[in-house]
C-alpha cells in the first residue's frame, strides 16, 4: 500500500521522506512524506524560520515581524535581535533566543523528546495578523554547530480594529519617516496552572452523571503530547468588556514525545474524574501598540485597543526516569458544580448510545476515534481535540469572569490526536457501560454526550472547526 501525505500547496517541502513502518505481522507501508524542518552541520549556527511570502497567503506585505520564547524558569523572552531577511527569519543562538535555549538544557539534563517553540507574529500591513509557532530540539542545538531551517505554517486574521491611533504622536510621527511598528506587549498572566491550580493540566474530563447509572469503565490512551498553543484575539475600547473575533491553535506549542498517558479505572454513578499532565501553562494578556522609534529610542507608543490571549507551555514535569508526570483525579463535589457549568459556554458535539456490556456480548465505544473522525469531517487533516481548559478557568477567575469572556473558556489549548497511531500519536479513549457486573451500577443505557468549543476555531486559513473536546458527560 503506498500512503502519501498531503501538504497545502502554498508551502513546498524542504524536502521528502521516504520509510517502509511496520503495520501488522510481517506488513509494511510504505510512507512518502514531506518534511518541512532539517538540521544541518554549520559554522554559523543559527536558526532559519521560512514564512510564506505575503503572496502565497493573499495578503499585504509584511510590516512587522516579533518573536519571541519560553524557558522553563526564565519565563517568556523577547527575541527582538532576530534579523529579518524578505521572509527568512534568522534567530542567533548566541543573543537572546540562546538564554531560552540554555534554560531548556539546564531543565532538560539528558532527558530527550521535547521540543518547545518559537512564536512568530506578524503585521500585514495594518489589516492582518499572523500567527505560527515552530519546534526545535534544544539537544540538537546545544553544541551551536548546527544550522536549523524550517518553514512556519501561518494562521492569519483580520486585525479587529484596523485604523492607527490617529490622535497619537505615533501616527504624526509615522508620517515624517521614522520606523514605526505594531508589537505586542505583555501586560497580565489570567492563569497560571503552576501557581493556581498545582501545576494541573487537563486533558480529558468525565462524569457519569446520574445515580441510577450503569458503571463506566474508562481507559484513556494519549501517547506523545503535542499540545497546540491557543490563541484569541479581540479588541477593547476603554474600560468596555473585551470583544473576541477569532480563536486559533497553532501547531504545536510543544512536543513531548516522551509523554504516555495509560490510565484506566470505573467511574461509578454520580462521580467524575478528570486526566491531564502535570507542567506550569499559562494563559497571558498582550496590548498591541503602535511604536515609533528613532535611532533605536521609542518617541511615541501608543495602544491600538486590539488584544490577544495566549496559551504557553513552560515545561511538563518529569519524573527521575524522565518521563512526564500524568494525573488521574477525582473531582469533589464543589469542583464538579463548576465544571458542569462550561455546559453554557460549549455546545453538544453529538450523542453516542452506550448499551450494556457483558463478557459474552462486549460493547465497547471507542470516543477518541469518534472525535477525530468528527474533526476530519470538518477540516481533512491531521486532528486535534481540545483540552477542557475552561475548567481551571472558571474555578480560578470565577463565574463572573467567565460570563464576561466566554470565549476564553474555549482558548484551544488541544492535543495532536490520532486513534490509529500511524506515527506514533495516539489518542484513545475506550468507554465502556459495564451496568450492573459489579453491583456498583445499574443494567440501563447509557447516553455519552461529547462537547467541542462554543466558538469556531480557526486551524489553518482555510479551515475553522467546532474543536472536539475531552470533555464528556455519561447519562
Amino acid at each position: 500500500m503506498l500512503y502519501v501525505v498531503y501538504w497545502p500547496s502554498y508551502q513546498i517541502p524542504l524536502g521528502v521522506d521516504v520509510r517502509f513502518e511496520k503495520v501488522g505481522h510481517l506488513k509494511y507501508e510504505l510512507v512518502v512524506e514531506p518534511y518541512y524542518a532539517r538540521y544541518e552541520p554549520s559554522n554559523r549556527p543559527a536558526v532559519f524560520i521560512i514564512l510564506p511570502s505575503a503572496r502565497e497567503v493573499g495578503k499585504p506585505p509584511m510590516w512587522s515581524i516579533q518573536l519571541s520564547a519560553v524557558g522553563p524558569t526564565v519565563g517568556e523572552v523577547w527575541i527582538d535581535d532576530a534579523e529579518v531577511r524578505g521572509n527568512v527569519v534568522v534567530v542567533r543562538l548566541d543573543g537572546k533566543f540562546g538564554l531560552v535555549l540554555d534554560d531548556w538544557l539546564r531543565y532538560l539534563g539528558n532527558a530527550t523528546g521535547v521540543e518547545p517553540s518559537i512564536h512568530v507574529h506578524i503585521w500585514y500591513g495594518d489589516d492582518y495578523l499572523g500567527f505560527a509557532a515552530v519546534n526545535y530540539d534544544p539537544h540538537r542545538l546545544a553544541g551551536r554547530n548546527v544550522t536549523y531551517v524550517v518553514k512556519a505554517q501561518v494562521v492569519t486574521a483580520e486585525r479587529p480594529l484596523k485604523t492607527k491611533p490617529r490622535n497619537s504622536a505615533g501616527y504624526h510621527f509615522s508620517s515624517f519617516g521614522l520606523d514605526c511598528v505594531y508589537e505586542w506587549r505583555y501586560n497580565y498572566t489570567i492563569i497560571d496552572t503552576e501557581r493556581d491550580f498545582g501545576g494541573k493540566i487537563p486533558l480529558f474530563f468525565i462524569y457519569n452523571q446520574y445515580s441510577y447509572s450503569g458503571e463506566v469503565g474508562l481507559l484513556l490512551n494519549i501517547t506523545k503530547a503535542y499540545i497546540t498553543a491557543g490563541v484569541a484575539v479581540g479588541y477593547q475600547i476603554g474600560s468596555a468588556d473585551i470583544t473576541f473575533k477569532d480563536l486559533m491553535a497553532l501547531s504545536f506549542d510543544i512536543k513531548d514525545n516522551q509523554t504516555k498517558i495509560f490510565k484506566g479505572g470505573s467511574v461509578f454513578p454520580n462521580e467524575a474524574y478528570w486526566f491531564g499532565v502535570y507542567g506550569k501553562l499559562t494563559i497571558d494578556r498582550y496590548d498591541e501598540w503602535y511604536v515609533c522609534r528613532d535611532g533605536g529610542g521609542v518617541m511615541s507608543a501608543s495602544r491600538t485597543g486590539n488584544v490577544m490571549f495566549k496559551s504557553r507551555i513552560h515545561y511538563l514535569s518529569k519524573g527521575s526516569a524522565g518521563n512526564t508526570l500524568v494525573l488521574r483525579e477525582r473531582f469533589n463535589s464543589s469542583r464538579l458544580i463548576t465544571a458542569l457549568e462550561l455546559r453554557n459556554y460549549y455546545k453538544l458535539l453529538g450523542t453516542l448510545v452506550a448499551e450494556v456490556s457483558t463478557p459474552q456480548n462486549l460493547k465497547i465505544l471507542n470516543l477518541g476515534e469518534w472525535v477525530v473522525r468528527q474533526f476530519n469531517t470538518q477540516c481533512p487533516r491531521e486532528a486535534l481535540v481540545g483540552a477542557p481548559f475552561g475548567v481551571i478557568l472558571r474555578a480560578v477567575k470565577g463565574a463572573e469572569f467567565v460570563k464576561r469572556h466566554p470565549a476564553l473558556a474555549s482558548i484551544p489549548v488541544s492535543v495532536k490526536a490520532d486513534y490509529a497511531n500511524i506515527r506514533g500519536v495516539e489518542y484513545k479513549a475506550i468507554y465502556q457501560n459495564v451496568g450492573a457486573a459489579f453491583r456498583r451500577g445499574y443494567d440501563v443505557v447509557e447516553h455519552v454526550d461529547i462537547y467541542a468549543t462554543g466558538v469556531k476555531v480557526k486551524i489553518s486559513d482555510s479551515c475553522q472547526v467546532d474543536l472536539p473536546l475531552g470533555y464528556v458527560i455519561s447519562r
